[in-house]
């Protein structure tokens, strides 16, 4: 089951970006407070690797550049943060089914952020 901390901080930030509100302390409010949620977790690697489950499913229902960059630089400090989910993620990104594919927005952002290489 995922953080309820972290469900309410996802939510708040889609409103944010549904209001257009996207300024640089926002983002950076919203990735301290979602690394803080795993750093205080008492398993981080199982809590690491839930997030970043989420977050990559996040990252590709989001229809806002903004959303993607924001998930995108989560999920790359998810990966920094514990090899086993950097390794995970790119099993995700590389071997998923349709809704991922090489040429779609989300995994050419990724790339492009070198999460995978």
């Amino acid at each position: 089951m995922l953080n309820p901390g972290f469900q309410h901080l996802v939510s708040q930030l889609d409103r944010a970006i549904a209001q257009g509100v996207h300024s640089s302390d926002t983002i950076r409010d919203f990735l301290r407070q979602a690394l803080g949620i795993v750093a205080r977790s008492t398993d981080r690697e199982e809590t690491t690797l839930a997030f970043s489950q989420k977050t990559v499913q996040l990252l590709f229902k989001s229809s806002s550049q903004v959303g993607r960059e924001i998930y995108v630089l989560l999920l790359q400090r998810l990966c920094e943060s514990s090899t086993r989910v950097a390794k995970e993620a790119i099993e995700w990104l590389l071997f998923a089914d349709d809704e991922v594919n090489p040429n779609s927005i989300p995994t050419l952002i990724i790339t492009y952020r070198r999460i995978i290489q």
